[in-house]
């Protein structure tokens, strides 16, 4: 079985098997692609968004994270000193911005896929 997604707090989400608000989505097998076996791989519309439109990604279990969406990026880049709508410091994080205005933030370490959406 996959591992838990954890709704921490509003914009947060957490993988491993802590208790909390299990959301769907798990570690995908087999992989929606070639490599992704340690990715923890999440549909653009399971992402929930703080009031601000940004996701906080945290998993230390894994290589990184996939998500499968049919939007574009609109940006990335390394984040300043910000804090989130729902009061995380995501300064030092990496981002990907997407074009429905979803901001993505996840831990500099980790690797973030964007893989195409498929009929």
């Amino acid at each position: 079985m996959g591992d838990e997604l954890n709704l921490v707090g509003d914009g947060l989400i957490e993988a491993g098997n802590a208790d909390g608000l299990a959301v769907t989505g798990a570690r995908s097998e087999p992989p929606v692609a070639e490599g992704t076996e340690n990715f923890l791989v999440l549909r653009m519309d399971e992402l929930l968004p703080d009031a601000g439109g940004e996701v906080v990604l945290l998993d230390d279990a894994g290589e990184g994270f996939a998500i499968v969406t049919h939007n574009q990026i609109s940006g990335q880049g390394v984040a300043e000193p910000h804090v989130t709508a729902s009061g995380l410091d995501v300064n030092g994080f990496s981002f990907t911005a997407f074009d429905s205005g979803i901001t993505v933030f996840y831990p500099s370490e980790s690797k973030l896929l964007v893989l195409p959406e498929t009929a």
